[in-house]
């Protein structure tokens, strides 16, 4: 996944920024640019840098790091008994306390362990936390959040320190127009930071350059850190740009003294063609900032306590807390129409369990109050079809029986022709027979069963019911026929 960097170098005297594309196929430098304060403050020289950066190149989607100019930040090199982080950590404010110009609660505090020296040692790094805030509120103004915030030139010091061909004991040079930082790296880590001013076009410049090297290397020496003696010295840095110090300050330290071009340095495939206006003096430094969070390198960042970089759950809360809400009616609103389903559902199996309830009552009524459960009646009524259908299949010539003709016949000729009846069905099983219909008063319905039990062949006649239809002013009924021994037996044969 492609990850787009800003990366800002704030110094006492310019402000440098560059916009890194970093992908899986390789690297693009999409916008860079440097800026002198000259007589603007550091401010407006930061929001133009950043204004400018955005002009060149769309800067949303932005993973944003900054470099603090090393002369605002109080280091210290210091000895405890224990490496514990968390331990360093608790104690650090009251060891650092005596020795920091400004009160310790002020500060913004971080710290590494200096890898060369003894068990113990640290080298530490303060800077106030209204001048962070500063920087944090003015880079904000544009919608950027510094992910890391670091001291200018650190990252490009602890480049160094890892380039094969980059002896491990060796001094790094980050030389600006009015200020110098010294980086001492130290069996291949740094050990010790000092920043100083000193103006790069003042006389004899390399002569004081040099004095300022030789003093660090002395305060090296009492950290406790032996038999440190320095293979190069690297320079870089906007106050060399148009400059050759290395021939002067290679003759006072009698030191190898070699200037950096930090792409021809480190393997960092860059795909795009350099921008007509890139200076390797002014832009090492943030191009290596740049570069160290591609790579997480880590290292000293004062986004800690109060200034720790916002957790996206923090950052998105109240989006978040949104979304949950809309879920959850979402989920309260498909329990209330699954209960809504499952109640129609239960409503429609109880309709049915009572169809298959009165059919059966109407079927077997003399057995419907002994068997109640729907699933049973039903079962009860599709093993008497079966034994009907199986009954009447084992016959093929019953339907063709002139039998069933006659009882019809006989019924129709015994009802009156003046009675109102609408025969609707007829049902013949074994040795009895069903007729449903309809007739207009219930006094009708008995005349039909005294006149149908007149028929020598039907040895009972009972009115199963009879039922008034205010509708329609009908009276429903139903009788069941006895067939006689004689007829009952025929069909049983038949």
């Amino acid at each position: 996944m492609a990850k787009q960097i800003l990366s800002i170098d704030i110094q006492k005297d310019s402000v440098s920024a560059v916009l890194l594309k970093n992908s899986i196929k390789g690297n693009v430098i999409a916008a860079c640019t440097h800026m002198p304060f000259s007589d603007k403050n550091s401010s407006i020289c930061l929001q133009e840098a950043i204004e400018d950066i955005s002009n060149q190149a769309d800067i949303t989607e932005t993973v944003c790091v900054i470099a603090l100019p090393a002369g605002t930040i109080s280091f210290r090199n210091i000895h405890l008994p224990f490496k514990d982080s968390a331990k360093i950590r608790q104690v650090l404010p009251f060891e650092l306390e005596p020795s920091l110009p400004f009160p310790v609660e002020s500060q913004v505090i971080d710290f590494k362990p200096v890898k060369a020296s003894k068990q113990g040692s640290i080298m530490t790094a303060s800077v106030e936390s209204d001048f962070l805030q500063s920087y944090i509120d003015n880079i904000g103004v544009h919608g950027l959040s510094p992910k890391m915030i670091t001291i200018g030139g650190y990252a490009l010091a602890n480049l160094s320190a890892e380039m094969s061909d980059i002896p491990p004991d060796s001094i790094l040079l980050d030389i600006n127009e009015n200020d110098t930082t010294v980086f001492v790296i130290s069996s291949g880590k740094i050990a010790l930071i000092r920043s100083f001013p000193v103006s790069a076009d003042t006389d004899a410049f390399e002569k004081k350059l040099s004095d300022q090297v030789i003093q660090s290397l002395g305060i090296l020496e009492a950290q406790q850190i032996h038999n440190f003696i320095p293979e190069a010295i690297l320079i870089t840095g906007a106050g060399i740009s148009g400059k050759q110090p290395e021939h002067d300050l290679e003759e006072l330290m009698s030191i190898p003294v070699r200037r950096i071009d930090l792409l021809n340095e480190i393997r960092f495939p860059i795909l795009n063609e350099l921008p007509s206006d890139w200076n390797p003096d002014r832009l090492n430094s943030v191009l290596a900032l740049a570069i160290s969070e591609t790579e997480s390198m880590g290292g000293i960042n004062f986004r800690r306590g109060r200034f720790a970089l916002r957790t996206r759950w923090i950052t998105y809360k109240k989006e978040l807390i949104r979304t949950g809400i809309l879920s959850g009616l979402l989920l309260l609103a498909g329990i209330f129409y699954l209960g809504i389903d499952t109640w129609h559902l239960k409503r429609q199996t109880e309709r049915q369990n009572h169809q298959i309830h009165e059919i059966f009552k109407s079927t077997f009524p003399d057995v419907s109050n002994k068997v109640k459960m729907p699933d049973m009646q039903y079962q009860m009524m599709k093993a008497e079809t079966g034994t009907l259908l199986q009954h009447t299949s084992g016959n093929r010539e019953l339907s063709e029986n002139p039998r069933v003709i006659d009882i019809i016949n006989r019924i129709s000729t015994e009802v009156s022709q003046d009675s109102k009846v609408i025969f609707s069905q007829f049902v013949m099983g074994a040795g009895t027979v069903s007729i449903t219909g309809t007739t207009d008063t219930f006094n009708t319905v008995n005349d039909i069963k005294t006149r149908i039990e007149k028929i020598p062949q039907f040895s009972k006649v009972t009115i199963s019911s009879a039922n008034s239809d205010r509708t329609d002013k009908q009276v429903k009924f139903k009788l069941q026929i006895q067939l006689g021994a004689d007829m009952a037996e025929q069909e049983q044969t038949s």
